[in-house]
């Protein structure tokens, strides 16, 4: 697990945590930035997450490091509260869709190239 670093990264942990009310969104802990405050990409980025807004929550370390891998279903497995298993559904649902998109896109300028 990466530690925030630089400008851009702290700003976006920030603004991660103001939008969950400095929560866990797992735990519901109180996050701190320095102290347990990370963000935790809802698909991994090892299994082909990015770290958009999109694909990103904030979480405290002890939820990072125990979610790890884990696929967003099996994230929203446990016994989290409805917000939150709909923030990462939502989230999933968004980059998905957002790959589609972006591939429908690149798919319309090949084809217009071609002809």
């Amino acid at each position: 697990m990466k530690t925030v670093g630089g400008r851009k990264n702290r700003r976006k942990l920030e603004r991660l945590c103001e939008a969950q009310n400095w929560r866990c969104c797992y735990c519901g802990c109180a996050l701190e930035i320095g102290d347990n405050a990370t963000v935790e990409h809802v698909l991994a980025k090892g299994s082909g997450g990015n770290s958009s807004y999109w694909n990103t929550v904030a979480a405290c370390v002890s939820c990072n490091t125990r979610m790890d891998t884990m696929a967003p279903a099996d994230k929203a497995g446990g016994d989290l509260p409805p917000e939150i298993l709909s923030s990462l559904t939502l989230a999933y649902i968004q980059r998905i869709a957002t790959e589609e998109l972006e591939a429908a896109h690149v798919r319309k300028i090949k084809s217009a190239r071609a002809a």
